[in-house]
């Protein structure tokens, strides 16, 4: 089994103002240095769009993202540090949901495995290790067989009050995983400090989720 890394995000939904962000903002406020090259910068009063060789920053009025690419480890990520300066910087920011996405290509040894694994509730309850969650799947129905398509695995963390969303898409002949940690409720700037406190363990949970699903 291969896994190739796409993109690690950081989600934001607040009440945000579009018409501040731009790339003498990240500079200024040492919050990106290398902000003031950006490929591409598009921007109106409701929506703004800054595009680096690694980074993406979107803002509109109740939505923040940024997007890292090129992370051979997800450990070694500067998204979350640069979300959290930010906010911290527009510390009375009413924000609603905080989460993340871990988002990588898996290549199987066997693809019929993975999609029999997937059906397998009792072995997907011992990966995750929870008493309950919620499993969505889409399939396409043939005469003589059903196609896997996509499906969501759906459950919470009690212990850090979060919701997590476990997305799979088949690809051809591989997979794309994408793994959404999201905090429930908010109640401090101070608490964002949760997810990348607790990242290592994260990103472990992720990679031993793909392991014990897809396969060594």
């Amino acid at each position: 089994m291969d896994i190739k890394n796409d993109f690690l995000s950081v989600v934001c939904l607040g009440n945000f103002n579009p018409a501040i962000l731009d790339s003498k903002f990240l500079v200024d406020n040492n919050i990106f240095k290398e902000g003031s090259r950006p490929i591409s910068q598009d921007k109106t009063p409701i929506f703004t769009k800054i595009g680096y060789k690694d980074f993406e920053f979107m803002l509109e009025l109740n939505r923040f993202q940024i997007v890292e690419r090129n992370l051979l480890d997800f450990l070694n990520n500067r998204c979350l540090k640069i979300m959290e300066d930010y906010l911290k910087l527009l510390k009375y920011t009413p924000i609603s949901i905080y989460g993340i996405n871990l988002n990588s290509y898996v290549f199987p040894n066997d693809i019929n495995k993975v999609i029999q694994n997937i059906d397998d509730k009792y072995l997907i309850y011992k990966i995750l290790n929870i008493e309950e969650f919620t499993l969505e799947k889409v399939v396409k129905n043939h005469c003589d067989k059903t196609d896997f398509l996509r499906c969501n695995i759906i459950f919470e963390n009690i212990k850090k009050d979060s919701l997590i969303r476990i997305n799979i898409k088949k690809n051809g002949g591989n997979f794309i995983i994408n793994y959404n940690f999201e905090l429930k409720r908010i109640n401090s700037i101070e608490e964002l400090k949760i997810i990348s406190e607790s990242f290592s363990e994260i990103n472990s949970n992720y990679i031993n989720i793909i392991k014990k699903l897809f396969g060594d």
